[in-house]
């Protein structure tokens, strides 16, 4: 049998790499799902459809890396949200070259930024 014809009838076999893909596209579903249940927010899609990547909740953007972050370390219901705002609010006012981000992580652990007078 040739390597090139389908094993079985007119069905193709995946290969190990089209398998790999969709396992990760499955995890991604996975993750997002929970996400969207422990937060009460729903999932607009990744940005540019770049799987993994940056996604929309509403009004307000996260990496996935974060959401992940959020599920795997049981953060609170609305920790993440407040670290964003956080965020936000740390920033709102500064000149491009002058943002600062915090990282979930940190965050999470209790460290803040101090507001300006």
């Amino acid at each position: 049998m040739s390597e090139d014809k389908p094993k079985y009838g007119n069905t193709k076999v995946p290969t190990d790499l089209e398998l790999l893909q969709l396992r990760y596209l499955q995890i991604l579903d996975e993750y997002i799902k929970l996400f969207e249940e422990k937060e009460e927010l729903q999932f607009n899609g990744f940005i540019g459809r770049q799987f993994g990547g940056v996604c929309e909740f509403a009004d307000m953007f996260f990496d996935f890396l974060d959401i992940k972050y959020s599920i795997d370390n049981n953060l609170p219901k609305g920790m993440i949200i407040q670290w964003y705002d956080h965020n936000l609010e740390y920033n709102i006012n500064k000149p491009k070259h002058a943002h600062c981000n915090m990282t979930l992580e940190v965050f999470s652990k209790g460290v803040r930024f101090e507001k300006a007078n």
